[in-house]
C-alpha cells in the first residue's frame, strides 16, 4: 500500500481593515420625525409623545383619540382633548376618585321629609315619599281625605292631621264598617244601596250615559276619540268655558276599552290639546254650569251619587278595574283583588297621563312607556293576585307608603298593552311560579322584576332603559350584553 504525503505551503497576505462611521439621521431636521427621533445603528426610528399616534409614514404624529378605545375607560362620557382626554358624567352624577367612574349624587343628603315621609334619590333630583295622610314636596301638607269621596264615610267626615273620622247625625250610630245604622229613606224604609236600586247583580261600577269628548289618539291616519262617560250630566262652567264637571261615576273610554276613573264626580280643565283631571269633592254645583246634552241611550246608566252611595261604591272600584283588564290582556293572565287591606281612600281614582308625565311617579318608575302616548294609571296599595296559566299567586301588600302601579295604553282595542309595576317587598312573587321556581332550584337563577309588561300589539319600549349586567359563572366574571 502506497502512502502519499502532500505538503501545503501558505503565505500570509496583509489585510486592510475599513472602519465605517454611523450617520446620525436625527441630526438632520430631526430625521423628519414630528416628535422624537431615536438614532440606531445604520438607521433611526420616529416615536410620538404620550397622547399621539404614529402615522403610516412612520414619521408623522397625530393626536390620539383615547376615547375610541373602550371609551377611554370612562363609565359614561369620554371627552377627547389635544394630547389627552378626560371623563365626564351625566347630570345627577359626579366623577369618582379614579377620574373615570361616575357615582350617583345622593340628592337626599340634607333633605328632611316630614311626618314620617322618606326621601327617594333620583338622577338629578329627589322626591319625598309621604306617609298616608300627607303630601307636598316635603310631606308638610295634611291631606283632607274628606274632600275625596267624603272620606268614604256614610254620613259626615271630619278631617284630622294625617287621617279622618266618620261621624253620624243624631239618632244614628257608627258601625265598625264605617256605615251609619238607623238610616231611613224618604218613605221610612231601610235605605237601599245604589246596586240594589239599579239591580246591579255583579256589584261592578256601571258606565254612564253622559259623554264628554276629551282627546284623540291613533297612528297612521287612524284616529280614535277618547271620551269620559258619567252617570250624571256633564256641565260647562259658565264663567270659564275650559272647565267641565260632573257629579257621577266616571269612566274613560276609547273604542272598546273602558276604565273607571272616579266614583264621586270629576272636574276637567281642557285647553287646546291638553287636559287636567281634578279629583275630590266638586266645588261647583249645577247652578254654576251649562248642562251638556251629549248622551247615549244604550247599555248605560244615568243618576247622581250621594255620600251614602259612594260608601257602597268604594268596594267595587278595584274589582271593576281588574274586570275591565280582561278585555285588554290575553286570557291566560289575570289580575284579581285579594282583599281591601291597604286600600286608601285616595287610591280610588285613575289618572290619565302621557309617557313623560308618568315618570314623575315613583310608584311607576321604570315603566317602558312611550313619550306622547296616553295611558291610564291606577296606583293602589291593596292585596292582589296574579294568575298565569291557571297558576294563581298572591302578592303581599306593599309596605306603608308604597303602591302597585297598573298602567294601560288606552288607545288600543285589540291586543292591549299593560304594565304592573311592583314595590320592592313584593318582587319575589315570580319564585312561586313553576318555571321560575325551576330556574332557582336547578340553576340558582333568581329573578325579581320591577314589574310585568304584556302587549299583543308590540307597544313596549324595549329600548327604554339599557342596562349592563356583570355576572359570575363560578370561574369568571362576564358582561352581558
Amino acid at each position: 500500500m502506497a502512502v502519499a504525503i502532500i505538503t501545503v505551503q501558505t503565505q500570509l497576505v496583509p489585510t486592510h481593515v475599513f472602519v465605517t462611521k454611523d450617520i446620525d439621521e436625527c441630526l438632520d431636521k430631526n430625521g423628519g420625525c414630528s416628535h422624537i427621533c431615536t438614532n440606531k445603528g445604520g438607521s433611526f426610528e420616529c416615536q410620538c409623545r404620550p397622547g399621539f399616534v404614529l402615522g403610516s409614514d412612520g414619521k408623522t404624529c397625530s393626536d390620539l383619540n383615547e376615547c375610541l378605545l373602550q371609551n377611554g375607560g370612562c363609565s359614561q362620557t369620554c371627552v377627547n382633548e389635544y394630547q389627552s382626554f378626560h371623563c365626564a358624567c351625566n347630570n345627577g352624577f359626579q366623577l369618582g376618585a379614579d377620574g373615570k367612574r361616575c357615582d350617583d349624587i345622593d340628592n337626599c343628603v340634607g333633605v328632611n321629609c316630614l311626618n314620617g315621609g322618606h326621601c327617594i334619590d333620583n338622577i338629578g333630583s329627589y322626591i319625598c315619599k309621604c306617609a298616608p295622610g300627607f303630601d307636598g314636596q316635603h310631606c308638610g301638607n295634611d291631606v283632607n281625605e274628606c274632600l275625596f269621596v267624603n272620606g268614604g264615610c256614610d254620613d259626615m267626615c271630619v278631617n284630622t292631621p294625617g287621617s279622618f273620622q266618620c261621624q253620624c247625625q243624631t239618632g244614628q250610630s257608627l258601625n265598625a264598617n264605617g256605615r251609619c245604622s238607623g238610616g231611613k229613606n224618604a218613605t221610612g224604609g231601610v235605605q237601599q244601596t245604589l246596586f240594589e236600586v239599579h239591580k246591579l247583580a255583579r256589584r261592578l261600577l256601571p258606565k254612564g250615559c253622559a259623554v264628554l269628548e276629551l282627546a284623540s289618539c291613533g297612528e297612521k291616519g287612524i284616529s280614535k276619540n277618547i271620551v269620559l262617560s258619567s252617570t250624571s250630566s256633564w256641565y260647562k262652567l259658565s264663567t270659564n268655558s275650559s272647565i267641565f264637571f260632573s257629579m257621577g261615576i266616571v269612566f274613560v273610554e276609547s273604542g272598546d276599552f273602558s276604565f273607571p276613573v272616579s266614583i264621586s264626580g270629576l272636574e276637567v280643565i281642557s285647553t287646546n290639546s291638553n287636559f287636567e283631571l281634578i279629583f275630590g269633592s266638586i266645588k261647583y254645583s249645577k247652578v254654576n254650569g251649562i248642562e251638556l246634552y251629549n248622551r247615549r241611550n244604550h247599555t248605560c246608566f244615568f243618576f247622581e251619587t250621594t255620600p251614602r252611595d259612594v260608601h257602597a261604591l268604594i268596594a267595587s272600584f278595584v274589582p271593576t278595574v281588574f274586570d275591565k283588564l280582561y278585555g285588554v290582556l290575553p286570557n291566560w293572565v289575570r289580575f284579581s283583588e285579594s282583599g281591601t287591606k291597604g286600600l286608601s281612600i285616595t287610591d280610588l281614582k285613575t289618572d290619565l297621563l302621557t309617557g313623560e308625565e308618568l315618570r314623575i311617579f315613583s310608584d311607576c318608575k321604570g315603566a317602558p312607556v312611550y313619550d306622547g302616548r296616553l295611558y291610564s294609571v291606577f296606583r293602589f296599595g291593596t292585596n292582589m293576585s296574579i294568575t298565569l296559566f291557571e297558576n294563581k299567586i298572591h302578592l303581599p301588600s306593599p309596605l306603608a307608603g308604597n303602591r302597585f302601579c297598573l298602567v294601560v295604553d288606552i288607545c288600543q282595542d285589540n291586543g292591549g298593552t299593560a304594565f304592573l309595576l311592583i314595590p320592592p317587598e313584593s318582587r319575589n312573587f315570580l319564585e312561586k311560579f313553576d318555571i321560575f321556581k325551576s330556574l332557582h332550584q336547578n340553576n340558582g337563577v333568581i329573578i325579581r322584576p320591577y314589574g310585568v309588561g304584556l302587549s299583543l300589539a308590540k307597544n313596549i319600549d324595549v329600548t327604554h332603559s339599557k342596562k349592563e349586567v356583570i355576572a359570575w359563572n363560578g370561574d369568571n366574571f362576564f358582561q352581558y350584553p
